[in-house]
């Protein structure tokens, strides 16, 4: 072979064997280096481990779906109850305030009709009355006092017994609305201890399902209630503008869907204590987590534990553990 072209072929080797050692970054070339810490592409299938995590989120989330869903009916039909009930409570008041003015009038002149006087038992009554064989009785606008109990009851009655007014305990207002034999029947709003607006329908003095209480926070209950808390389907609006709604179990939401205001994000699913544990996270910016949910007190709101994040396109995102929020393994 002729020298020349021999020391030409092992040139052009030479050059072969640079090219490929620089590409390969052996010479620490800036474009290998990022193209080896460029991270994995996103898996395009969950991972077999978390398969019935997914599952089981996935169906959390539709049972939510649907218990929400519910609620928002139970929750419509709670409103036409709160009216009527703020209806009759104003009408209470009203007939109450009269009731004042009659009293007055009947301690200032009583008369056959008008009545202001105090029972053997202690009790007093002052305004209208009408008289049966069995003796006189209220009838009209009046005030009845039961001052051993701290008990007021102003308003109309009928044939001896109190059938549109408020009541009252020492002195602050328990109830406004219908009644039936002086007791509380119809239609009419309630006040507790806690200062809470309880709005229903009432027979013997309990509230009949649906219910409302309106909170002086601003929060708002309505819905299905045992002992005045959520139990059954209903919606929980928070002061904080947070909204719960679905079904609940002694005041504890156990499957429904929580909206939180400030970040957009819906939780779907099951929750113990109140607190999420499987379901979906669906974000403002259309990503959607499905799996396991870490929530609780200290939370400001429920985040990812264990699960698939799905990117807006659907495909996947991340997928494993995570903590405080974010992805730290990969099952």
């Amino acid at each position: 072979m002729n020298g020349r072209f021999l020391f030409a072929a092992i040139g052009a080797i030479l050059i072969a064997v640079v090219a490929a050692l620089w590409f390969s970054g052996l010479f620490g070339s800036d474009v290998a280096r990022d193209a080896v810490t460029q991270p994995e592409a996103p898996p395009e299938t969950v991972n077999p481990r978390l398969v019935p995590v997914v599952e089981a989120a996935r169906a959390a989330a539709a049972q939510a779906t649907s218990d929400a869903n519910a609620a928002d009916a139970v929750s419509a039909a709670t409103d036409k109850v709160a009216a009527s009930a703020a209806k009759f409570a104003a009408d209470g008041k009203t007939a109450a305030e009269e009731a004042a003015k009659i009293a007055k009038k009947a301690c200032k002149a009583p008369s056959a009709t008008l009545a202001c006087a105090t029972a053997e038992d202690g009790t007093r009554y002052e305004g209208a009355q009408a008289c049966r064989t069995d003796g006189c009785g209220p009838d009209g606008f009046g005030v009845f006092t039961d001052e051993r109990r701290g008990w007021e009851s102003q308003g109309k009655w009928e044939n001896w017994s109190l059938v549109l007014g408020c009541d009252s305990m020492k002195g602050v207002t328990t109830y406004c609305g219908q009644q039936v034999a002086s007791a509380w029947s119809g239609f009419g709003i309630s006040y507790n201890s806690e200062a809470a607006a309880i709005s229903a329908e009432w027979l013997a003095g309990a509230g009949k399902n649906p219910i409302q209480l309106d909170y002086p926070t601003g929060s708002r209950m309505r819905g299905e209630m045992a002992e005045y808390k959520l139990d059954g389907l209903g919606v929980y609006e928070r002061s904080d503008k947070r909204v719960l709604r679905g079904r609940w179990q002694a005041g504890k939401l156990i499957s429904g869907i929580v909206a939180y205001p400030a970040s957009g994000d819906v939780v779907s699913g099951t929750f113990l204590d109140g607190n999420a544990q499987s379901g979906s996270i669906a974000y403002r910016d259309g990503h959607l987590f499905v799996g396991e949910i870490e929530d609780g007190p200290a939370l400001a709101e429920a985040k990812p534990k264990r699960g698939v994040l799905y990117a807006p396109d659907g495909s996947i995102a991340a997928q494993g553990a995570w903590r405080d929020g974010l992805p730290v393994a990969t099952d």
